[in-house]
């Protein structure tokens, strides 16, 4: 086979001093990034060439740009870093364009957990900007471009101030600056600006780009967090409106002799409201009578055809533990349950699981039977491993735990993540370890306070890993996933997520 590329073209945009060319080798197209011949032969950018493909070589992620090599092109007459040809437009570009609200939060979602991937592998950008944010043209897909600026404390050399202006944080170009993960934040913070978000999201992007870092989200997964709970609270005030609404079809279905009405709830889930036309038997039998008919939580999503079952807010957690010996060997560190917590019994088919909490609501008191315990705070502490704040080690019992952030990290660079959704069922991943044995995440989505959201559009499961957690600021860290991005960032331990055990080995006699 012909190693060497073929049908090069310079291309349009070039950079201050990066030669940019498109080529074709082994059938598909590549990016060639190399130098223009008046800095190919000084150290200085060579050194920064070489060290751009250093650090990227080290990203993995679906929403960054694949590095794949570094090669002497002789028809550019420059050595060059190979990556993944992108086909889309940049950011800047699909701004251009009209854009639903849903659609550019897409977008930023996904751009969010790509620099958290960053700065989990202790890479700063130091050049976010919409024209080094690419969107593929087949499904929107973000990728994050040129890292050519980028730094990582593995280098001592080759820290001049870097940025551009309108995007640079301005610590940035003080005299002796060190870019910290604040330095990305603002930069995020300037990019959102451009998105023209709804005016809800002010107070969000003010404390991105704060002028002192100090003011500014100490995380990306903070940025997260706030922009998930800025989208909760504005649907909950349309919530409200709705339930308003339906209080009175309630009344009319009283009086005209009870109706099965489905009442439409954020983040687009429906939930069935059965008056005298339930059917309780049938109920129990497609459940597989994991529990009592008054146990349950019955979710109609209509534009997928789904009927799916939740255990009650406030109700204990009815579960049967999974024997230590079904566990599943993926190839990996641990083993994996075949199951979430409370899905035992159906094996998570049209019952994802349990939403569990790993601490007490302290401003309000549910029932959740023995899914934490009555200490509620945990200080000064990496996990919940060893605590009894570990919710699957207390309702498996055995040596079953929650999973660490290495435990997930692991899945994700480790396996292989197929989008599937199987008919009748939730959409999720099916995940094939290294063994080629696999196991199932469905997006069963989450509960806050009484109310369940992003049910098939997204899955959130526990780590037992902790952010800062104390009275104030309970965080823990958790996997969160839809159909375009998988990514870890923390999240407030009152709220409900699923929960995926894990088993640590035996060590080999």
């Amino acid at each position: 086979m012909n190693h060497y590329f073929h049908n090069i073209k310079i291309l349009e945009h070039q950079g201050t001093f990066n030669l940019l060319a498109r080529g074709e080798r082994y059938g598909q197209l590549w990016l060639l990034k190399g130098l223009k011949p008046e800095f190919a032969q000084k150290k200085l950018y060579r050194d920064l060439l070489r060290k751009e493909f250093d650090i990227a070589i080290q990203l993995h992620h679906p929403n960054i740009v694949g590095m794949v090599s570094m090669e002497r092109i002789e028809a550019l007459g420059s050595l060059c870093i190979v990556e993944e040809w992108i086909d889309g437009e940049t950011l800047l570009q699909w701004l251009g364009s009209k854009h639903t609200v849903e659609e550019k939060l897409n977008v930023l979602r996904q751009l969010l957990t790509a620099i958290a991937h960053c700065h989990n592998h202790e890479v700063i950008h130091r050049d976010l900007k919409p024209s080094n944010i690419m969107i593929t043209r087949e499904d929107n897909q973000v990728k994050i471009i040129d890292f050519g600026l980028s730094d990582t404390n593995r280098y001592s050399s080759l820290k001049a101030a870097a940025g551009t202006i309108n995007y640079v944080a301005p610590e940035i170009l003080e005299k002796d600056s060190v870019a910290t993960v604040q330095a990305d934040i603002y930069s995020l913070g300037m990019i959102m600006k451009d998105m023209h978000l709804p005016k809800r999201f002010n107070a969000v992007i003010d404390k991105a780009v704060a002028t002192h870092r100090n003011e500014r989200f100490g995380s990306v997964g903070q940025l997260q967090e706030a922009i998930e709970m800025n989208g909760y609270r504005s649907w909950q005030k349309k919530w409200l409106a709705v339930a308003a609404g339906a209080a009175l079809l309630l009344c009319l279905a009283a009086f005209w002799g009870g109706y099965k009405l489905n009442i439409r709830l954020p983040l687009g889930q429906q939930s069935s409201t059965s008056y005298q036309a339930v059917d309780y038997g049938q109920h129990r039998a497609d459940s597989l009578a994991l529990a009592t008919d008054t146990t349950l939580t019955t979710i109609i999503i209509a534009d997928k055809g789904l009927s799916l079952y939740y255990p009650k807010p406030g109700v204990a957690v009815a579960v049967s533990p999974i024997s230590e010996s079904d566990a599943v060997d993926l190839g990996l560190s641990v083993l994996w349950a075949p199951c979430n917590v409370g899905a035992e019994r159906t094996m998570g088919r049209l019952m994802p699981g349990a939403f569990l909490r790993t601490m007490p609501n302290p401003f309000q008191v549910l029932n959740y039977g023995k899914d934490y315990p009555d200490s509620v705070f945990v200080r000064n502490l990496p996990s919940l491993v060893g605590t009894k704040n570990d919710v699957a080690q207390r309702l498996w019992h055995g040596r079953w735990r929650l999973p660490l952030n290495s435990d997930f990290y692991e899945l994700i660079e480790r396996c292989k993540w197929q989008y599937i959704v199987p008919l009748g069922d939730l959409p999720g991943y099916l995940v094939t370890g290294p063994s080629g044995n696999s196991i199932f995440l469905p997006l069963g989505g989450f509960l806050y306070s009484m109310h369940f959201f992003s049910i098939a559009e997204r899955g959130y499961y526990w780590s037992s890993s902790l952010s800062k957690a104390d009275i104030n600021d309970p965080f823990e860290c958790a996997l969160v996933f839809d159909q375009y991005m998988v990514q870890i960032h923390t999240h407030s331990r009152l709220n409900g997520f699923l929960v995926r055990p894990v088993l640590d080995k035996k060590p080999q006699n």
